[in-house]
């Protein structure tokens, strides 16, 4: 997450539950200098979906976007979801107790 481009990431946080980050705001092009913070909740993540413009969405069964980040790089943006052997939302950062609930993703 800190290879994200936009948003900044500047701390991140990942449990057994969910994946919690701050970054810093930027509108228009300008940051404001004022740190957010986002929680994904891995029970709630449905897909997530890799573009080749490094764009990374994650998003809910029901296609609500819950967090996208843009990397400098496609290998970046691939290791971000991390590896597809497992069917695991968000790859190796899901903990294998949440494997179930993804069985489309592949």
């Amino acid at each position: 997450m800190a290879r994200s481009i936009n948003p900044q990431v500047t701390e991140s946080e990942v449990t057994d539950d969910f994946l919690q980050y701050r970054f810093r705001q930027v509108i228009a092009g300008f940051p404001t200098g004022a740190i957010l913070e986002n929680r994904v909740h891995f029970l709630n993540v449905g897909r997530i979906e890799v573009f080749e413009n490094n764009l990374v969405i994650v998003r809910t069964a029901g296609d609500i976007v819950l967090a996208q980040f843009v990397f400098g790089n496609n290998p970046d943006a691939k290791m971000f979801v991390g590896p597809r052997s497992g069917d695991r939302p968000l790859g190796f950062l899901c903990p294998p107790k949440y494997e179930r609930l993804n069985p489309n993703q592949g």
